[in-house]
């Protein structure tokens, strides 16, 4: 919910600082070159999407739109840490810990098998790194905070 209500907030934002950069170009930059008069109001425009690109990230992801590497079959990782499959995933880290899928979970992959009973007391996907660093960043981490 929370990143719902931040895309709503940043999207009303940016739509109120665009709305002023078009009102101030139109009405108080008359005199000048095209570059001066429509530059600032241009930048805010080219600005607007890619600041709410991570926040877009995080509500698709969250809505399983486009989900992490995990337990799931689009970007699957059970019983590993990081595979060639999480590439496009949601995911903003490399995983370093073991998506395990307990035999009581198994069902709807095929060709893996369970992650064995004995080794299963610290079995789940929610998890990816113990520590969220730069050095820890995927493709799509390096795309989304990096880049937008």
């Amino acid at each position: 919910m929370g990143h719902w209500i931040s895309w709503g907030i940043t999207l009303a934002m940016m739509i109120a600082i665009n709305a002023f950069m078009y009102h101030n170009m139109t009405k108080y930059r008359r005199g000048m070159d095209t570059r001066q008069r429509i530059g600032p109001f241009l930048c805010t425009l080219i600005a607007a999407p890619l600041i709410m690109a991570d926040l877009t990230r995080h509500i698709l992801s969250d809505t399983n739109v486009w989900p992490w590497c995990g337990d799931n079959e689009m970007f699957p990782r059970i019983n590993q840490t990081w595979t060639d499959d999480c590439t496009w995933s949601s995911t903003q880290y490399k995983c370093d810990m073991v998506c395990c899928v307990t035999e009581e979970d198994w069902g709807h992959s095929v060709g893996i098998e369970a992650f064995p009973a004995d080794d299963q007391q610290a079995c789940e996907c929610n998890d990816c790194v113990h520590h969220e660093t730069m050095s820890h960043l995927s493709m799509i981490g390096w795309l989304f905070t990096i880049i937008f």
